[in-house]
């Protein structure tokens, strides 16, 4: 009920104003938050709600700077101006061209302050729940319905650009220059040479064969026949051209070393024979149809033979 006393009553200092300056078209006042306080009966709520809307920008922006005094839009049909009235009011004015704004300015800046005083004699306190404080979050009115369609809405926006100079003095901070940003070096590694490992002595293939005998007159006595296959295979594990030489250990312990040859009849190739001449078999003692163990017998590098002989 109080604030309906303290808005009746801005209302009626707002009428007298427009009496007193009938070229005072529209004004009303609302609070630092955007809550609309009063406003004249020939502009209706929703034209103040977005003019205040419009402002709402430039206050918080002039917050940073102290505040503002007032603000004046010049067009080519009026003014429109906004007035602080105190800390937490600001008063809004839109005059016709024609309008003096000294004589505006000195109504509107004398008798709605005075208005003002006046309301808080008589209760101070009830005063300030009608007039918020800055800091305070209020809830913004509701939007009013629609005009009626017989009543016109008031355009308070001007045709020529309004220009408002809003200075502000800041203090230049010393540019402190950051050291550049050196990347840690990186300790180098030493690269130590690996010991060489001693090579794997060469493992030399065995297989076991059977016993068959060659006999002729050109057989010669110191040579075995073996499959080329098992030759060739031999010569590629063992890295070498060609396998001349093998060696023939018995079961009972009996070794002999003789030359090579591949097998060159074809009913004996591919059956896992080792064809033997008859005095070489008689040597081992060994019997057609037995298993002997066949290896190939590489002849050592110079570098062994040397060895070899030291130790002996």
């Amino acid at each position: 009920m109080e604030n309906e006393v303290y808005a009746f009553a801005l209302e009626t200092a707002l009428s007298e104003i427009q009496n007193l300056c009938p070229e005072i078209t529209h004004s009303f006042i609302f609070t630092h938050d955007g809550e609309l306080l009063a406003g004249d009966k020939a502009t209706d709520r929703k034209t103040m709600v977005r003019v205040v809307d419009s402002f709402d920008g430039v206050l918080e922006k002039a917050d940073s700077l102290g505040g503002i005094e007032e603000i004046t839009l010049q067009g080519s049909k009026g003014r429109v101006q906004v007035s602080c009235i105190n800390k937490n009011l600001y008063m809004v004015t839109v005059t016709s061209k024609k309008a003096d704004p000294t004589y505006v300015n000195m109504v509107s800046r004398v008798l709605i302050p005075t208005v003002l005083k006046m309301l808080e004699k008589l209760n101070p306190t009830s005063l300030k729940n009608t007039f918020p404080q800055k800091n305070e979050i209020l809830e913004k009115p509701k939007p009013e319905p629609e005009p009626e369609p017989g009543k016109p809405e008031i355009d308070l926006k001007l045709d020529l650009p309004a220009e408002v100079s809003l200075e502000k003095t800041e203090e230049k901070e010393e540019e402190l220059s950051p050291e550049p940003w050196k990347p840690e070096e990186e300790p180098v590694l030493e690269e130590t040479e690996e010991p060489e490992l001693p090579e794997k002595p060469l493992e030399i293939p065995t297989s076991q064969l059977i016993v068959d005998t060659i006999g002729g007159l050109l057989v010669k006595g110191d040579t075995v026949r073996i499959d080329k296959n098992l030759l060739d295979e031999w010569a590629e594990l063992c890295g070498e051209e060609k396998i001349k030489e093998v060696e023939i250990e018995t079961f009972t312990g009996q070794t002999v070393q003789c030359k090579v040859k591949p097998i060159t009849d074809s009913k004996y190739k591919d059956k896992g024979l080792i064809r033997i001449p008859e005095k070489l078999r008689r040597k081992l003692d060994v019997k057609r149809g037995e298993l002997v163990r066949v290896s190939p017998w590489i002849e050592p590098k110079n570098e062994e033979k040397e060895e070899k002989e030291k130790e002996s």
